[in-house]
């Protein structure tokens, strides 16, 4: 009898723990998006442009500024002459709310060329806004820079050019 309930206690053990395990996989679709923005783009409405100056025995500096309504200040010898003039002016334009860096040249400036390789340094570049703009709701804001102009005591007569980069950047 003892052998009879040892075997059918084995019986049950195996069919209680014969039974297949299968493992279970589990499957969670997932999505994946992707936004494309708007490119950035500038539209450059004004150069930066000093305006005639007039030197009086002395270096100084000519200096607009980066607003919308700009002004024009000098000092030492020179004098700002009545003349067209006007800071720099530019229109970014890419995704509304989205914000960007702006560049400007850096510390020592730019170089302008004049007659008879005579040169000036353009530096101190600022902008309006300053570092970083936001795109308006219509998606474009404007920029305005600003910068300061060296003049010597013996600059030759004649029109200075240069350029400089204006760069923006998303964030």
């Amino acid at each position: 009898m003892k052998k009879l309930i040892v075997l059918f206690a084995a019986i049950v053990m195996i069919a209680c723990f014969s039974n297949s395990v299968n493992a279970q996989n589990v499957i969670t679709a997932t999505q994946t998006d992707a936004y494309i923005v708007t490119p950035l783009s500038v539209t450059l409405n004004h150069t930066l442009d000093f305006g005639k100056l007039a030197i009086m025995g002395a270096s100084g500096v000519c200096v607009i500024t980066p607003v919308a309504t700009p002004t024009r200040t000098s000092t030492n010898g020179v004098n700002l002459v009545t003349s067209p003039w006007q800071n720099a002016y530019y229109t970014v334009h890419g995704e509304a709310t989205f914000t960007y860096d702006i560049t400007l040249p850096a510390q020592p400036g730019i170089t302008v060329n004049g007659p008879s390789s005579s040169t000036m340094i353009v530096d101190n570049f600022v902008s309006t806004p300053a570092t970083t703009g936001t795109i308006g709701g219509a998606g474009s804001e404007d920029v305005y820079v600003g910068a300061t102009l060296h003049v010597s005591s013996g600059q030759t007569p004649g029109a200075y050019l240069g350029s400089f980069n204006f760069i923006v950047n998303y964030n």
